[in-house]
């Protein structure tokens, strides 16, 4: 399989995944949780993981733990999309930038690592009922999480902007 069509598929799994969380995700917004999960994920930092709790009540608590068996899939999918757009990508720039785009892809695994921490801690929440210091962990891994991935984007945006500057213009 090469490249190219590795990323392919991974594109069509991520994104069809990314869909699936959203819907889930539409249902735990609300007054405590406005921005749905991504607010569970840092709630450890405003202590508001039991007040979210409590307005998602039973129905919502396991929502919010199917969306967390679901983003074990998706933390495998989106990292495996990044590092394969990257090695993509790398094999079209100059030797350093190709080494430091390989760098990165591989890099990109620990967003993975940071994710099924952060979920494992956001589990614990749901659990024990109460953040305590899982709350704390889930938004110190999800704060990893997000910089890698804005890293890896912001770089994978770069490197491919300049991989199109180069290209002979059609006539």
């Amino acid at each position: 399989m090469t490249l190219k069509t590795l990323f392919r598929l991974l594109f069509v799994l991520t994104l069809a995944t990314l869909v699936a969380l959203a819907v889930v995700d539409s249902g735990l917004r609300g007054p405590a949780s406005p921005n749905g999960m991504m607010s569970f994920e840092f709630c450890g930092f405003t202590d508001r993981c039991t007040a979210m709790l409590s307005a998602w009540g039973e129905s919502g608590r396991n929502l919010a733990m199917f969306s967390l068996g679901l983003d074990y899939l998706f933390l495998l999918l989106y990292p495996g999309l990044i590092c394969v757009a990257l090695l993509c990508v790398a094999r079209e720039l100059p030797a350093a930038s190709a080494l430091n785009a390989r760098r990165l892809a591989a890099l990109s695994w620990l967003m993975a690592l940071a994710d099924a921490l952060e979920n494992f801690q956001l589990l614990q929440v749901i659990r024990s009922g109460a953040a305590g210091a899982h709350g704390e962990w889930a938004g110190y891994f999800a704060s990893v999480k997000f910089a890698v991935l804005f890293l890896a984007l912001a770089a994978l945006y770069r490197y491919w902007r300049r991989t199109r500057e180069q290209m002979p213009a059609e006539e």
